[in-house]
């Protein structure tokens, strides 16, 4: 073959592997290594890479053994005081050094480059990390597919800020402290007045906002402050709650710049009227405070505030404002932060390594507040067990691993409070009381078992030590440390039948006991005193140690009283129930004694009493019309009359029935009805010991009286309903949790879980404007995994100004950014699909530059431009499909760079 020499004087046509020799263009060339086109028509040998800054290649050679990722410079709108001068940009390097992963941000100052590592509490980079660094509008974002997003920004005061992006829900609960000294201030009786809200049970939560108006997710639920002190005038209110205190508020853990921004408190708060009532209560935004104190933590902080205002119907306290989960990629635009092909997880205030979803099935019509609910966890070895649970993690001869182990109500953020009462490593199960904050009617009830198991305890962190409380959820041993358990507490008002509901809590005049259900109606004393060093109401099945509350009343002599009057009330209900706690000592039970009496114009009386008969002492129900006196002689135990009688009793009568409950703590429980009939007509007084009869040194505590309920000491569940009542539980008509013969009645326990992140590779998430917070529902997912995003060159066509690309393997879609964010997941018109088969292979070819755009397609090399999209390699050459290429744009040779992943081959467009 011939050869023939062809003069050529331009390369403008440039490399063309492709076509056969005898057709190439007079400015093409087939073979052009280490040769480039600089200048139109002119080839210019390459030479060996230059340095471009020697000082800065040797302190990343100090700084790294291996260079994995360099940022584009960010230029912030204020430099650093060391910058000025010097450095007008600063570049981010991600790289290797002796098996350590490192970010950092280089920059220059006086002494020369400066290489400043960024560290971020709970951020660390792994072999598996990704990173994609992002110049944001007004920050640098970093995406690993490991880590949270997280972010670093030169603040106006010229310094550097790191943190994760979002606003964490405050830890602490607000405390509240409960009434023990009556102040008029803190209630409204004038009905014309202004007033925070009827009498009830308090609950509140907060959130953490900043002065735009963003907001964390909510703070835990506070304890339940008891402000059910009703006055009530022909059945109507006439006292209204005028303010709460609440204090020890928290700001959550986050960077000095979303710190800086953080301005104000709102707080939502509920006010329950009953503690058995009929439909739930939402928590609705009450009032904003401004915070006082951002430096505290702990439990104790500066951030007190009295609530005066009522609630705002609607408003409700969000749980969507989540922080930002782990992603790939990330891009700002017109202030939104979206990132794409997210991993998320479950979330706890804590980090713990498995969870166990509880459902409580509560079948009743009735709402309960701080419903208490016995739970037998079954653990590994028993016969169903939850999965991955060993009682012996977390008990051997006491309770261990405390620090490791929690349950969480069904907002996944309020820790619940738990008292164990006991446990068999050999049967393999725990029993647990746990307290409910609000138990709804007829519905299911999600709470969570927290664990993280001894044998992988060291790969992951631990509840703090602050947080190592009953109040936040510390496991309690009853045996060991009952004084610190806050899970029973006392008697509330339960519904508008209760006549009387004295706790025995808050006394500040020596003649009167508190009646909760109606002040109108307290109590007037007579010979007996409130006694304010010692309680006596115990929780019945664990034993008469196991008090609950301060106080209660003590009766001075044979003559003590508590009168609370007729409870206005004409004629006694025709049924009805009185229960109470009564201990004694023995030696002062030598005759008949009045418990407590009715007493009927006449006068007449129906007391309850202790009556003895010939040598022996019976319970019994006596009448003063004609003497009579009835035993309950089935009560077979014998009264206590030599050591202490210590007894929850319960008086139910019904027309023409009459039961009695007695049941000493611990010890026994007896019942007994009998066929009686009981006056009803002309009452005038409901009345706790008799005159000249009453047990000396007596003392009474936690006193009810319930209209229009009768218990039958004859009916099985009515006995189950007031062992329940006698722990200090809900007076459940369908059991939930044990029965007292069976455990777990009507509770679901769902497949345990490992906590870990769930990867969505699909999915788009997105701040609001200026945010750094990512709702819960604003999301969109696209057809396949999302290899980049990138914001909209500003020239491309169609109005792209607030745009984003996404790419896909095989897709090419538009995120408009029309409208506010929290509609953009409903419009379809927010993702319309652009391009397919020349999307994105290796996202590392990703380039932006002024109003274009650059990557690598399976198809080859692209570019997207005002002009449209062109396949720039088309006919021209071959690329290896490498899903590790990379590349970078030369605006000083305004070249698009792409390499293979093995850096053998690089191209130049």
């Amino acid at each position: 073959m011939k050869n023939i020499r062809i003069p050529l004087d331009r390369f403008d046509g440039g490399l063309n592997e492709v076509a056969r020799p005898n057709i190439l263009g007079q400015s093409e060339v087939q073979t052009c290594e280490n040769y480039e086109i600089r200048q139109p028509g002119q080839l210019h040998r390459r030479t060996e890479p230059d340095t471009w800054d020697a000082d800065l290649d040797t302190l990343l050679g100090t700084t790294f053994d291996t260079v994995l990722v360099m940022s584009e410079p960010y230029y912030p709108e204020t430099l650093m005081t060391e910058m000025v001068g010097y450095s007008e940009f600063i570049l981010f390097f991600f790289g290797e050094n002796s098996g350590s992963y490192l970010l950092y941000a280089f920059y220059k100052k006086s002494t020369g480059w400066y290489a400043d590592p960024i560290t971020i509490d709970n951020v660390a980079y792994t072999p598996e990390s990704d990173m994609w660094v992002t110049i944001g509008e007004d920050r640098v974002l970093f995406t690993d597919g490991i880590n949270p997003a997280h972010y670093y920004l030169i603040n106006y005061d010229g310094d550097a800020v790191s943190g994760k992006l979002g606003i964490p829900a405050p830890l602490n609960k607000a405390s509240v402290t409960q009434i023990s000294s009556w102040d008029a201030q803190d209630w409204e009786e004038n009905a014309d007045g202004t007033y925070m809200s009827v009498p009830g049970l308090f609950q509140c939560l907060y959130t953490a906002v900043t002065k735009d108006g963003e907001e964390s997710n909510p703070s835990p639920l506070s304890e339940t402050l008891d402000m059910q002190f009703f006055k009530l005038d022909a059945g109507n209110d006439a006292r209204w709650i005028n303010k709460v205190n609440i204090s020890n508020l928290i700001v959550p853990d986050v960077s000095s710049d979303i710190m800086d921004k953080l301005k104000y408190f709102n707080i939502y708060y509920r006010v329950i009227r009953y503690s058995e009532g009929k439909a739930p209560v939402a928590l609705q935004f009450g009032q904003q405070f401004e915070i006082i104190d951002k430096a505290s933590t702990g439990l104790t902080t500066g951030n007190s505030y009295t609530l005066t205002v009522e609630v705002s119907p609607g408003e409700y306290a969000s749980y969507e404002n989540d922080v930002a989960p782990v992603a790939r990629y990330a891009v700002q635009n017109a202030g939104v932060i979206t990132l794409a092909n997210v991993k998320k997880k479950i979330r706890f205030p804590w980090d713990f390594e498995y969870y166990c979803e509880i459902k409580l099935n509560n079948l009743d019509s009735k709402t309960y507040v701080d419903a208490v609910v016995k739970i037998r966890l079954y653990g590994t070895g028993a016969a169903d067990p939850i999965d991955n649970f060993l009682i012996n993690d977390f008990a051997s001869t006491v309770l261990r691993r405390h620090q490791r182990i929690r349950m969480f109500d069904t907002d996944l953020t309020t820790p619940l409070s738990v008292v164990v009462d006991g446990w068999d490593l050999m049967s393999y199960d725990m029993d647990v009381f746990v307290k409910i904050p609000q138990l709804e009617a007829g519905a299911s009830h999600s709470i969570y078992l927290c664990w993280t198991t001894e044998a992988n305890e060291a790969n992951y962190s631990y509840v703090p030590v602050v947080y190592q409380v009953a109040e936040y959820g510390r496991f309690i041993d009853a045996a060991l440390w009952w004084a610190e358990q806050t899970v029973f507490t006392n008697e509330k008002v339960k519904n508008n039948y209760a006549l009387v509901s004295s706790p025995i809590e808050l006394m500040d005049l020596t003649t009167e006991i508190i009646n909760h259900s109606n002040t109108e109606y307290n109590a007037t004393l007579t010979n007996a005193a409130w006694y304010g060093t010692a309680a006596i109401a115990a929780v019945f099945s664990l034993g008469s140690t196991y008090i609950v509350g301060d106080k209660c009343l003590k009766m001075t002599n044979v003559s003590g009283l508590a009168d609370f009057g007729d409870l206005g009330q004409t004629n006694l209900p025709s049924k009805g129930t009185i229960y109470f706690r009564l201990k004694y000592a023995g030696s002062d039970v030598t005759s008949s004694k009045t418990i407590f009496r009715l007493v009927f114009t006449g006068p007449h009386y129906c007391n309850l009493v202790i009556n003895k008969n010939g040598a022996n002492y019976y319970w019994a129900y006596y009448e003063s019309t004609g003497a009579s006196t009835t035993d309950f002689t089935t009560l077979i135990k014998a009264i206590n009359t030599s050591g202490t009688g210590n007894y929850f009793i319960a008086f139910s009568w019904d027309e023409t029935k009459i039961s009695l409950f007695v049941w000493d703590h611990g010890v026994y429980m007896e019942a007994e009805e009998i066929t009686k009939t009981i006056k009803t007509a002309d009452f005038n007084n409901f009345q706790l010991g008799g005159v000249a009869t009453t047990i000396s040194n007596s003392y009474y505590d936690q006193a009810v009286f319930i209209s229009n309920k009768y218990f039958s000491a004859s009916n099985a569940d009515d006995e189950i309903t007031l062992k329940n009542i006698a722990n200090f539980m809900p007076a459940m008509e369908s059991m939930l949790g044990d029965d007292y013969s069976t455990y777990n009645n009507n509770i679901t326990f769902e497949d345990s879980k490992l906590i870990e992140l769930k990867e969505y590779k699909n999915m788009i998430v997105w701040s609001d404007i200026n945010g750094v917070n990512f709702p819960d529902l604003y999301f969109k997912r696209v057809t396949e995994p999302i290899n980049a995003i990138i914001s909209a060159p500003s020239f491309l066509k169609y109005q792209y100004e607030n745009t984003n690309i996404i790419f896909t393997r095989n897709t090419i879609s538009r995120f408009i950014l029309s409208g506010t964010p929290d509609g953009w997941r409903a419009q379809t018109e927010s993702l319309v699909g652009e391009y397919k088969q020349v999307a994105l292979l290796a996202n590392k070819t990703l380039v932006k530059w002024k109003d274009t755009l650059f990557w690598l397609s399976e198809s080859g090399a692209i570019m997207w431009s005002p002009d449209g999209l062109k396949l720039i390699s088309k006919n021209r050459i071959e690329i290896e499909v490498d899903e590790d290429a990379i590349a970078f744009f030369s605006p000083i040779r305004n070249q698009y760079i792409v390499s293979d992943g093995g850096l053998s081959k690089t191209y130049s467009y």
